[in-house]
């Protein structure tokens, strides 16, 4: 998939941030961001089997790919594709995959 701006569509999504305060097991607790936008690219649908960057096991419906490698989604992230951000986020992150010119994301829609 190549990163054309032409070819990106804006998508929103919030970060996983961990806060100080715990729960009553005393594992760290936290909550997202709000939501911030991004453009990217975005599949159409999951890619060919033959070239499966993720492996044979990820479960994911989508890929978004990148070329800034400092972007800072990873497997926490919640993502509006295509819904205003006022409903409830629609895709989640499940694998990411950088290169050394690249990020590739697989994503998950979100059914909650």
């Amino acid at each position: 998939m190549r990163n054309f701006k032409r070819d990106q569509f804006t998508i929103c999504y919030a970060l996983f941030q961990k806060d100080s305060a715990t729960d009553k097991y005393g594992n760290r607790i936290g909550g997202y961001t709000e939501p911030t936008k991004l453009k990217i690219s975005l599949s159409a649908a999951k890619g060919d089997s033959n070239y499966n960057v993720f492996g044979k096991d990820t479960d994911y419906d989508r890929e978004m790919v990148t070329t800034d490698t400092n972007c800072p989604i990873d497997e926490y992230s919640r993502l509006w594709i295509g819904v205003d951000t006022s409903e409830t986020h629609n895709y989640v992150v499940t694998k990411v995959a950088v290169s050394k010119r690249e990020k590739r994301y697989a994503i998950k829609e979100y059914k909650g």
